[in-house]
């Protein structure tokens, strides 16, 4: 498997886990492909067959200027509906992974290359990695403590009335 053998030579990325799903049948695959009108890249198409559908754990890769995250993958027998659902989304893009706030990776069907669609911006997606194996790579663990915030950066906050009584 292409995307194993490289999580494996890129040390600087601890491989996620990411749960096996009951495998996504060729027939499947076929039929998602004929949805979307292109051919699926071959190594997104290994990555189906064992995790459609899969939500990894916690995992940050970046963006410029910023970072996001993959809570799902989209299983691929949504992804034509998905990219015909949401408005501004690249016409023929496949979407592959959504993260947690509506943003999504899309693969180009011509190149392979794997890119940022953020719902917020106006514009072209940004490129994030050269094809699905180098996105998947780019995957690193959610570590909590590498968030910092500048003082004043945060204006308020709600807390749940249960989280400290002893606060109140």
């Amino acid at each position: 498997m292409a995307w194993f053998k490289l999580w494996k030579r890129n040390a600087q990325s601890p491989r996620i886990s990411i749960p096996e799903i009951d495998g996504t049948s060729d027939e499947e695959i076929a039929a998602a492909e004929r949805r979307l009108g292109a051919a699926l890249p071959s190594a997104f198409k290994e990555f189906v067959r064992r995790h459609d559908g899969a939500a990894p754990q916690e995992n940050v890769f970046d963006v410029p200027g910023n970072q996001s995250g993959v809570r799902v993958f989209v299983p691929i027998a949504q992804a034509a509906n998905v990219r015909a659902q949401i408005e501004g989304f690249p016409a023929s893009g496949i979407p592959v992974a959504e993260d947690g706030c509506g943003n999504y990776v899309w693969l180009d069907p011509d190149s392979g290359a794997a890119f940022f669609w953020d719902h917020e911006i106006d514009g072209p997606s940004e490129c994030i990695a050269k094809d699905f194996d180098e996105f998947i790579a780019k995957l690193r663990p959610f570590d909590p403590t590498t968030v910092k915030l500048s003082p004043g950066q945060v204006k308020h906050v709600w807390v749940h009335p249960d989280f400290k009584p002893e606060f109140d």
